[in-house]
Parts: structure tokens; sequence; C-alpha cells
């Protein structure tokens, strides 16, 4: 009976136990959110004026050298000084490029009396035409020695090759120099350039808008403006734009021509902003291109992106049609709507209802290591989709 009465006393002890554990208060680990890549779907309205930051060079420019190697005796000019053209930059110790002018012409007059000499004597008969000939010949050297003495002489003196602005001084004065070695950095601020670089989605927008409008050649609205006056606003001429795209940014470079203002000083290296108007190629594009990493398709083989929910920072799956792949980009159309936020890169990791943070400009042109190896993985998958298998797939062993 004593047993018995103590079985119950360690069951109940055990029971208590048990019942202060599960009253123990329970904390949930913090929620995970992911910094993602994302890209905006362009509307006429939001995103028809797009602005990039731009930077300003000289449209004419030069790096001026000697063509022979020598002394610098004269230096005159300064940094940041205007310079016309013809005038001296720079000038060599002309000693010994005048003395190689003496001897030549001293090495001309000689061949010059042997020809005139020998000259008579062959049309009478008392020289070979041979002799003739190589007396000819050596009057001809000499003239072609002086007239590259003279110019090598005249290359002692350093003349600006247009009307522009002294950047930058390389060299000092008394300095030894040698031939092709710059000496300033010139530059022509009647006419700037304006350099910016174009996203690739922008780029395959405005090309596919272009052959719905009919247009022979794409040329959007561009304006700059400067921090320093920002109400004052420069329409600017289209020159190029590359042919290919940066590999790290994807990006394309584009340049467009200022005439230099009279109301602000603008100088070559200053930075601005460059504002596009997209309107009328975004109402004419059928499609929408993206990143073609931004696609997933599931095992129903239907195509879908992750879009960014604006209020609540949680991914949502959208199904989408999509149309050809170029390059990099491939084009959407059915299933985006204007001012759509696509995550694009590391979809293969993501959920539905996942809480993300958008990463800023600069961040998302830094390409992560994780991002590398999914990227690489997805190439790999899409060269070995494009082989076909040895053999068949119907062939079957004997």
């Amino acid at each position: 009976m004593l047993r018995l009465h103590s079985y119950i006393v360690s069951a109940g002890v055990l029971l208590l136990g048990l019942a202060s554990c599960g009253e123990a208060p329970h904390t949930s680990a913090p929620e995970v959110v992911r910094p993602v890549k994302t890209f905006e779907v362009l509307t006429p309205e939001s995103g028809g004026k797009r602005s990039f930051p731009a930077r300003i060079e000289s449209q004419r420019r030069a790096e001026v050298s000697f063509r022979v190697p020598g002394t610098i005796v004269e230096l005159p000019v300064k940094e940041g000084e205007a310079i016309e053209k013809g005038e001296t930059i720079a000038q060599l110790d002309s000693t010994d490029f005048e003395l190689v002018v003496q001897e030549r012409e001293a090495e001309l007059f000689r061949a010059d009396r042997d020809f005139e000499r020998i000259k008579p004597l062959a049309e009478r008969g008392f020289s070979t035409v041979r002799e003739k000939d190589r007396r000819e010949y050596n009057l001809k050297s000499a003239k072609a020695s002086l007239d590259m003495a003279k110019q090598d002489l005249a290359y002692t003196t350093l003349k600006a090759p247009f009307d522009g602005r002294i950047a930058k001084r390389l060299v000092e004065n008394y300095e030894e120099v040698q031939a092709k070695e710059v000496i300033i950095e010139l530059r022509d601020l009647k006419a700037l350039e304006v350099k910016f670089d174009v996203p690739e989605q922008i780029m395959l927008l405005v090309r596919e808008a272009s052959e719905e409008l009919k247009e022979t050649r794409i040329e959007p609205d561009v304006i700059v403006f400067f921090d320093a006056a920002p109400n004052n606003r420069y329409a600017l001429e289209f020159k190029e734009v590359a042919a290919t795209a940066d590999p790290a940014t994807r990006t394309f470079e584009a340049t467009y021509i200022m005439p230099t203002p009279d109301d602000i000083n603008v100088l070559p290296g200053m930075t601005a902003n460059v504002v596009i108007d997209l309107t009328k190629y975004i109402r004419a594009a059928n499609v929408t291109f993206i990143p073609s990493e931004a696609v997933m398709s599931t095992n129903d083989l239907e195509p879908h992106v992750w879009i960014v929910n604006a209020e609540s920072r949680a991914l949502e799956k959208r199904h989408i049609k999509v149309g050809d792949l170029r390059g990099n980009q491939i084009a959407v159309t059915d299933g985006l709507e204007p001012g759509d936020r696509i995550v694009t890169a590391g979809v293969p990791f993501l959920v539905e209802g996942m809480k993300v943070s958008l990463m800023s400009t600069q961040e998302q042109a830094e390409e992560r290591p994780e991002d590398v190896s999914i990227r690489k993985s997805a190439e790999e998958k899409a060269q070995s989709s494009q082989t076909p298998a040895a053999g068949g797939e119907d062939e079957k062993p004997e």
C-alpha cells in the first residue's frame, strides 16, 4: 500500500513538471527580409520621361605631342588657358636639328655639282649611262634628306591644331621628352558631348516601337540640365549609341551633342542630368521587355514572374505570356501591368508571400556571387536543352 502511494505521488510530480514546461513563453524567429534586384514596367504617364545621370566631355579633344625627341626650352601655356589654332604650345631646342639641315644642304650642293659635271659628258659619250644614273640618284636622295631634315626642324615647334583650352599640362619646361610623348591635353569647348548610359530594356523598347511607327531613325527628345542651374534646359542633338552593352551594367552608352551655353559655364568632366521623353515609344510598343532571368517556368510549363507588392513588399506570382528572346531580354505580350515591379535575380529561391526589400540602383549594378552562379547555371541549362541527345531518344540498344 505504501509502495502504491509513492507511485501516485511520483506521477503527480511528473505531471506538474510537464505542465510547467508547457506554460513557458514561445518566441518565434524574426522574419527574414531578402533584398532583391527589381525592374519596373514602364508606363506612358510615369515612365514616359526617364532621367539619367550624364557626364560632359568635349566633342573634339586631342593629346598633343612632339613628333621628334628633344629638350623643351619654351612652354608658355598654362592649364585652363584658351589657345587659338596655330599658336605655339611648346618649343624644343632646335640647335641639333639646324646643324642637320646645314649638313643636308652641303650634301645636296655636292650631289648637284657632281650631276651637273657628269651630265654633258654622258651626252657626248664620254661617260657611261650607269654613272650618270648613279649621280642623278644621289642628287634626288640628297634633296629628300634635306626635306626630311627641314621637316624635323619644323617639328621642334608644337602648335595648337584647333581653337580650344588647355585641359592638362603633363610636362614642365626644360624637360627631356620623347617623340609622341603627350605634352598637353587640348579640349575644344565650342561643342560638348553629353554621355549617359541607357538600360537595355529601354533600347529594345524604343527599337520595337520604332518599327511600329515606321521610323527610320530612333531619336527621342532629349534635354539636359545642371544642378547649378536646374531651371535652364538645353536641347541635345543625337550623335551615336554603342552597338554593344557594357557586360557589367548591361547598359548602352549614348552620346549627344550640346552647343556650349552662354548663360552658364560648362566644362568637360562636369556631371549633368539627362531627361528622355519616351512617351510615344511606350504607347506604340505592343510588348514589354524584361530580363530573361526574371522568368520562371513551373511543372505545368507556364512561365511566371515574381511581382513585389507595392504596399506589403511581399512577393506575388504572376503568370505571363512570353515572345521572342533578344539577347538577355525576353518579350512579354500579356500578364504585366504598367508600374509592376518584377524581381530580376535569384528567382528560383523565392516563394509566395516572401517579404523583400528593394535594392538601390548602385547595389543592382554590382553582381553578387550568388547571382553569378544562378546566371551561369541558367545559361548551361539553356545550352543543354538546345543540344540534341546523341543517338536520339527513340534509339534502343540491341
